[in-house]
């Protein structure tokens, strides 16, 4: 019981070697089913599986992948809240000219195989490419009269003909939101208008061992960090963002760049995985000095997510806000000099003093597993919130480990 404790805040399970650059999923290992009947019941958290296979048809359809099924049980007026992220592996010569699809689909069914999602999904990502991690999320209605529980089921389909014969790994996030807890109205009735970070010294001029996940990144305060990417790396950060705050960043190139070294991206996510609209999206690199910024679209408020404008309505749920700054591969073509590392600074902060209710347990179960190791194996808990609560768990970890002697993006979108 106690070991089991331990390796739940132990090192993430990687897709890569922790020499590598790319994204890495985290948590524990979970065997999805290959029906309803078969589906593990899981809590919420975050986990990591392996699906089989891509799409081997030869019209390149999407209906041939491996798909798996998850339980979670859930009482009446709760809603579920489900994430997955695929990582395809790293071109080896670089991205080809008419590269393969790598992309997921989301689904939550109840016991008779309705669906009960509210909305469409939400997917982040370049599965157009088959590069990089690709994310999709998406929650249900409540339970009760249209969306029979108590058990729901997560369904995860791998799509695209990227790596079609090669297991690809996942990392699942699920989320249980509190019946009744979302109450109010949107805080604006448009779009706020984008304001990006300050600039600030960077507190270190050496780049930041930032994280390789979402679930894994890595915490930070507001503030100015070195980042250092190669094609193909990403790196993850995170920072609280309460009530009535919105996030702000900033980002500056303050390397040389060489010629068709390719571009930046940066995506921010809110506690449940969702993608936030901050004027975010990728840039072609041009030149040393160039600068970037923007702003998320209102202060964050549990009403939000009734608003007309997609772009307030993703701003509904203080936590844990992720920022992923990824530069994606290059083109098979690209000459060598085009790999050459490129250094930016990246600011992220708050705008707004936190108000009251600004814990996310007010509002979700994100389970005690949501937050994971930083890139550098660590075991680093997220946010001034659920860190408090897991410092019991830590000091568990460490006792046993002496007792034993174990050395252990986005664009903007409109409804």
């Amino acid at each position: 019981m106690v070991l089991a404790l331990v390796s739940l805040f132990a090192a993430p399970a990687s897709a890569e070697p922790e020499t590598g650059v790319g994204y890495a999923a985290y948590g524990p290992a979970v065997e999805g089913g290959g029906s309803l009947a078969q589906a593990p019941t899981l809590t919420p958290g975050t986990y990591s599986d392996t699906l089989e296979r891509g799409d081997t048809s030869e019209d390149d359809s999407g209906s041939d992948g491996t798909t798996r099924f998850y339980r979670v049980s859930l009482q009446e007026g709760e809603r579920l809240h489900a994430a997955a992220t695929l990582i395809a592996p790293r071109y080896p010569t670089g991205i080809p000219e008419e590269p393969p699809s790598a992309s997921l689909s989301l689904d939550v069914l109840t016991a008779s195989g309705a669906s009960c999602l509210s909305g469409s999904t939400s997917e982040v990502g370049q599965p157009d490419s088959g590069s990089g991690p690709v994310t999709v999320s998406g929650y249900t209605e409540e339970i009760g009269e249209h969306c029979t529980g108590p058990d729901l089921f997560v369904s995860i389909q791998r799509t695209g003909s990227r790596a079609a014969d090669q297991p690809l790994p996942i990392e699942l996030q699920l989320a249980v939101e509190k019946a009744g807890a979302i109450t109010g109205e949107p805080v604006l009735e448009e779009a706020q208008d984008s304001t990006a970070a300050s600039p600030t010294a960077p507190v270190s001029d050496e780049p930041l061992a930032a994280g390789r996940s979402w679930a894994a990144s890595t915490p930070v305060e507001e503030g100015s960090y070195v980042l250092e990417l190669v094609p193909g790396q990403v790196a993850a950060v995170r920072l609280p963002v309460g009530i009535d705050q919105s996030l702000r960043w900033r980002m500056e190139v303050i390397s040389d760049v060489p010629e068709d070294g390719g571009e930046v991206v940066l995506r921010v996510t809110n506690p449940v995985r969702e993608p936030v609209s901050v004027d975010g999206g990728g840039w072609s690199f041009s030149e040393r000095g160039e600068v970037t910024g923007g702003s998320m679209a209102a202060p964050v408020s549990p009403g939000n997510r009734s608003a007309t404008w997609t772009d307030i309505a993703e701003a509904w749920l203080p936590g844990d806000y992720g920022v992923m700054v990824e530069r994606p591969q290059l083109a098979q073509e690209a000459p060598e000099e085009a790999q050459a590392p490129i250094r930016l600074i990246l600011t992220v902060q708050t705008h707004g003093e936190a108000g009251e209710e600004s814990d996310p347990a007010t509002y979700v179960d994100l389970g005690e597993a949501h937050f994971g190791a930083s890139g550098n194996g660590a075991a680093l808990l997220g946010g001034p919130w659920p860190r408090r609560l897991a410092l019991g768990g830590a000091g568990i970890a460490l006792s046993v480990c002496l007792v034993t002697g174990i050395s252990g993006l986005v664009l903007l979108r409109r409804r």
